[in-house]
């Protein structure tokens, strides 16, 4: 008997929820797919119907989140707005996943994450300012920026989100734009 899509989705969707509520209190090494199976209310076998272990879990969440930004990213892209476009998307992602964020850009998993965003980005970057990937600058230039953007967001996450949006959106552009000295003078 075949499952219908909304019951296979709610399945996933559990599961995802509890793995994110056991991986803020604990590193995936230490996450078992009894507890995540428990916490989800459900047993080992549906999670092996779904996942094929916690890391194909951890990164069917990132896929989850990375096609979003990409998503985001690609449906408001233009040259005059780059900085902005980028931010809005990343920012516009953790809105609509808070959760997933939150254990995406904490510390055990963010380098695994961020290549992820960075293989479906850097294509969208490079053609749309017609940088060419065999010139190292255009790498250091998209590394640079990338690597600004998501550490400071990683940052806002893990201070509890202090500052509404807006400004840290409003803040992160300007660093970008006015360059790092422009906010310590």
């Amino acid at each position: 008997m075949k499952k219908q899509p909304e019951v296979t989705e709610n399945t996933k969707k559990a599961f995802i929820d509890a793995f994110c509520i056991i991986n803020r209190q604990k590193p995936i090494e230490k996450i078992t797919i009894n507890e995540i199976s428990k916490k989800a209310g459900y047993n080992r076998c549906t999670f092996y119907q779904y996942f094929k272990d916690i890391y194909d879990l951890r990164d069917k969440i990132e896929d989850i989140a990375v096609n979003q930004i990409k998503y985001n990213f690609q449906n408001r892209i233009n040259r005059e707005n780059f900085s902005e476009t980028f931010i809005e998307a990343v920012i516009r992602t953790q809105t609509e996943q808070a959760k997933i964020y939150d254990i995406l850009l904490n510390s055990d998993n963010i380098g695994h994450f961020t290549e992820k965003i960075k293989i479906e980005v850097a294509p969208v970057f490079m053609e749309k300012f017609n940088l060419s990937v065999e010139d190292i600058k255009s790498d250091y230039i998209f590394e640079m920026y990338f690597s600004t953007v998501i550490s400071a967001v990683s940052c806002w996450i893990k201070n509890g989100r202090n500052v509404p949006i807006e400004n840290f959106s409003k803040f992160i552009r300007e660093v970008l734009t006015k360059g790092i000295m422009s906010k310590i003078n």
